[in-house]
């Protein structure tokens, strides 16, 4: 491998691990695969509690179609990147308000994961008031449909 190929394949991982803007790479079922420094300051968690996390359990409830929906858009190629709005829950239960634009990194012809850059908002109180009662989670055997397509 010439030094040219090897110092352009490791620009990708030297930018999302030192960049300011956090990043989050996620796996096509959905789990956390890798996140950098700056999106572990805006959710609190250290890395390996991170990356136990999947993208289901730390998106509010009331925002996982919108999730589905632009994951969706991503894997058939209607779209090449989405921007969704959203609200994740940090460490310590509050949720907080994330613009994300994501996108599908290929293998080939083949997805292989999801990539996400992250503009944190405000942090949320986690009572009832913004994290309603009457929404209900995804259940297990929606998510499992969703991501075994």
């Amino acid at each position: 491998m010439s030094s040219s190929t090897t110092t352009s394949s490791a620009v990708p991982s030297k930018v999302f691990l030192n960049t300011g803007a956090p990043m989050v790479i996620v796996g096509l079922d959905g789990q956390l695969i890798d996140c950098n420094e700056a999106f572990l300051e805006i959710m609190g968690y250290a890395k390996e509690d991170m990356l136990s996390q999947s993208l289901l359990s730390i998106t509010h409830p009331t925002d996982l179609p919108d999730v589905f929906r632009t994951m969706n858009l991503l894997l058939t190629g209607r779209t090449m990147s989405g921007n969704l709005f959203k609200r994740l829950r940090m460490k310590d239960g509050r949720f907080r308000s994330m613009n994300t634009t994501g996108w599908v990194v290929m293998d080939g012809q083949q997805p292989r994961h999801f990539v996400g850059v992250v503009v944190p908002g405000a942090v949320l109180s986690a009572t009832p008031s913004s994290s309603p009662k009457s929404a209900a989670p995804a259940s297990s055997s929606n998510a499992d449909s969703f991501f075994s397509n």
